[in-house]
């Protein structure tokens, strides 16, 4: 049975079994091989191969069936021994059982390659996991592993170590069975095997059982004596580690139901018991302990930072008088990391105003709420400082991410700050691991991370990227770019580290991929710096340029493209490029762009036209001849649009190909701004309002816009009202999309939504198109 409950996965075939059992500490048997080779038996029909733990735990309840049999039997003859050499003999077996359930319930419910004992064949009803081979038998009144999912062996495997136990204190207080006694690791592997239930009501039991534990080898606080305690170190009993993992288990298991006042109980309970010293220098609680106790409050109530805290400074005494006494107490960056984020997410949760919610908020009010909202990730800043410069624990990947994601997050337009000190963390953390110049002299400890990738890599180098262009500001751009540039170069010098695939070479540096570029574009799109469209051409120049070279991960996608036509919209393009000795309009550049990202297999969005027929409409010429060209380009754009969403071919487009009520305001727009005043401008306009009231795009910017750009009597009669007897400012600000039909605005709402879910999964290009609204209309 002791062999069978401890069976571990069959050794290398170059180790013997002689070798196994000198390196095992008995009476613990390596395998069932070993002990067959002790007594001279030959196996038969077992291969080590087929040979799992759940077909050994089902042996040995056979062979506990047998000795219970044994006992029971009034029949001397049959008994074989006495009595009492049958019940110590049933006492170890429980605590070699129980061991390996709690065992299996922990680590063993698992698919092994094959050397499982169930059967793969699916039931008729779908089931995966049928019922257990024909030769295994059964056991426990067959109810073991019969038709049962793993969540379910798992389940009954915890309350059969529960059994158990229960079983051997009861058998303590049978006459011959005084001398039995359980050792800690029983309890220690039960309560761990409780933490992972699924039911919560057995959670609550590993609280019982740890209590049960300490009140046996006299460590209840209620219990100061010390020959119960003494009695069980000297015969070897108690370990004190198993009781470090009894609390570690009983906190794990409130962590699993959420309950973290009961889970600090426990964890001061711990703390107590280390501070009274009556274990010795040998015991010293778990710092996963901490660890779990401290992300149980932050699933809890993240608003508890404090007490958080408090189990983080209690866990750096714990290790301060552990490293007094020599001892091997190491900590590590995860408590740190817990209390980081639960900082951090307390800044995040704070309700602050948009930017975009109230743009008459003056510059100064902005600047207030940033610092306000800047505060939490500021100390959280200072933890990592304390970490790392104090307690000496060295920040890993994640503790960075964390603060990285915290200040990109809470970066804005008027919260430039944040942007700043994202780069700062990340320069902070180039610094630690060597100068960008001396990358390639870094350690690659140092400077990998878990999963082999460098450090930072290309993910934290676009978190700060993306920060900078979060702030839609011009300095926010130039900083971004300054960084790109610098990836560049740095890679550029890098050392090569290894071959990849045998053809291309990994560098020690991280690579500046399409995403980098992307934000950087992005950035510049929204500065409304004189020189963004020139920045944004150039950049994309170079993106086709890698691209052309061999790197097919650098291909331009409509992204890209998209927001290098926005860039048209919101700064002029002063490129020495002509048509017939005359410089081309931002109109046709633009245009000149769709007609490149066609080739190169991108395929234009609602955006890319919606943008093109914007900057076709922003015109800034008063020739004629211009104005002509700039509303032919909208035309075809619009065109366009209309023809691509009857399209399959464009059906699965990132972010839609079909006008949207921004389609209908530029077209507006540009009717306004090119078309000059007469019956084929008020024609065209009126064709594009009922275009979009049939097809339901009416929104407020459009409704706004055609107010604009006809007269009282002539929008009066496209909105199908009766005019007013008495004109004024007031009543024709009064109409609203909520006084027209509501076919005309029925799809206005679908398309918010639609946007803040899909797209390209930031908000930002939608918020682009409002900016552009909101400065036409004077409202910024």
């Amino acid at each position: 049975i002791e062999a069978l409950a401890c069976h571990r996965p069959c050794p290398p075939p170059s180790t013997s079994s002689k070798n196994q059992r000198e390196n095992l500490q008995q009476p613990i048997l390596p395998s069932i091989e070993c002990l067959a080779e002790d007594l001279d038996l030959v196996l038969q029909n077992i291969h080590p191969a087929n040979v799992s733990l759940e077909w050994c735990l089902v042996e040995a309840e056979k062979l506990i069936a047998i000795l219970m049999q044994k006992l029971e039997s009034n029949n001397e003859k049959e008994m074989h021994g006495n009595r009492s050499d049958i019940i110590r003999a049933i006492s170890r077996s429980y605590i070699c059982l129980l061991e390996g359930w709690g065992r299996y319930a922990v680590a063993g419910v698992v698919d092994d390659g094959g050397n499982s004992d169930l059967v793969r064949s699916k039931k008729k009803d779908g089931t995966k996991y049928h019922r257990i081979r024909e030769d295994a038998g059964s056991c426990a009144n067959d109810r073991l592993f019969i038709d049962m999912t793993p969540v379910q062996k798992k389940e009954y495997a915890i309350e059969r170590a529960c059994e158990l136990l229960g079983r051997l204190e009861a058998l303590e207080n049978v006459e011959p069975a005084r001398a039995i006694k359980i050792p800690s690791s029983s309890y220690a592997s039960v309560i761990l095997a409780l933490s992972i239930s699924e039911d919560s009501s057995k959670l609550q039991q590993s609280e019982v059982i740890l209590n049960s534990m300490l009140s046996r080898y006299g460590l209840h606080s209620t219990n100061k004596t010390t020959s119960i305690l003494n009695s069980a170190l000297s015969s070897s009993l108690l370990n004190v580690a198993d009781v470090a993992t009894g609390f570690s288990g009983c906190i794990a298991a409130y962590a699993k139901k959420n309950d973290a006042p009961n889970g600090e109980k426990i964890l001061n309970q711990m703390i107590e018991l280390y501070d009274d010293g009556r274990l010795g220098n040998a015991f010293a609680p778990e710092a996963r302990a901490f660890g779990t106790s401290i992300a149980t409050w932050a699933k809890y109530n993240a608003a508890n930072i404090f007490r958080a805290e408090k189990i983080l400074s209690e866990l750096e005494r714990v290790a301060e008088n552990e490293a007094a006494k020599n001892n091997n107490f190491k900590l590590r960056a995860t408590p740190y990391n817990i209390v980081i984020q639960m900082i951090v997410k307390s800044s995040s949760n704070t309700k602050t105003r948009s930017y975009y919610s109230n743009e008459r908020r003056s510059f100064e009010a902005n600047a207030i709420e940033a610092d306000r909202s800047n505060e939490n990730i500021v100390y959280a800043m200072h933890l990592l400082d304390h970490m790392e410069y104090v307690m000496k624990v060295e920040p890993d990947a994640f503790t960075y991410s964390i603060l990285l994601h915290a200040w990109v997050q809470q970066s804005r337009p008027g919260n430039e700050q944040a942007a700043d000190h994202a780069e700062e963390l990340l320069r902070r953390r180039l610094h630690s691991a060597g100068e960008p110049e001396s990358n390639s002299t870094r350690s690659r400890k140092s400077s990998k991370v878990a999963e082999g990738d460098v450090w930072p890599n290309v993910k934290h180098y676009s978190s700060v990227l993306k920060a900078h262009a979060k702030t839609k500001s011009a300095g926010g751009a130039r900083k971004a770019l300054a960084l790109l540039s610098e990836m560049e170069r740095v890679y550029s010098n890098a050392k090569f580290i290894e071959e990849v695939d045998g053809k291309s070479e990994k560098k020690d540096a991280a690579k500046p991929d399409l995403v980098c570029y992307s934000i950087v574009i992005d950035a510049f799109a929204h500065s409304r710096l004189p020189e963004a469209s020139d920045v944004a051409l150039r950049l994309l120049r170079a993106l086709e340029t890698k691209y052309k070279g061999g790197d097919k991960s650098m291909k331009p996608n409509t992204r890209v493209y998209t927001a290098v036509i926005l860039s048209l919209v919101n700064s002029p393009y002063s490129g020495n490029e002509s048509q017939s000795g005359k410089q081309s309009s931002n109109a046709q550049k633009a245009w000149s762009i769709l007609v490149q990202m066609k080739k190169n297999g991108a395929k234009p969005n609602s955006f890319t036209y919606n943008y093109i027929i914007n900057c076709a409409s922003q015109a800034s010429s008063h020739d004629e001849e211009d104005q002509r060209i700039a509303f032919d380009i909208a035309i075809r754009a619009f065109q366009e649009l209309r023809k691509a969403s009857q399209s399959e071919e464009y059906s699965n487009t990132e972010g839609g190909c079909h006008p949207d009520s921004f389609t209908y305001a530029f077209m507006l727009k540009a009717c306004t701004n090119l078309l000059p005043f007469g019956s084929l401008r008020t024609k065209v306009i009126s064709q594009t309002f009922r275009e979009c009231c049939r097809t339901g795009h009416l929104n407020e910017a459009v409704l706004h816009r055609l107010r604009k750009s006809v007269s009282t009597e002539q929008f009066y009669d496209m909105i199908k009202l009766p005019l007013p007897k008495y004109l004024d400012y007031r009543s024709e600000r009064e109409i609203m999309t909520h006084d027209l039909p509501v076919s005309w605005s029925r799809k206005h709402g679908v398309e918010r939504d639609q946007s803040q879910k899909g797209g390209y999964g930031d908000s930002v290009w939608k918020k682009g198109v409002k900016m552009d609204f909101r400065t036409d209309y004077g409202v910024k």
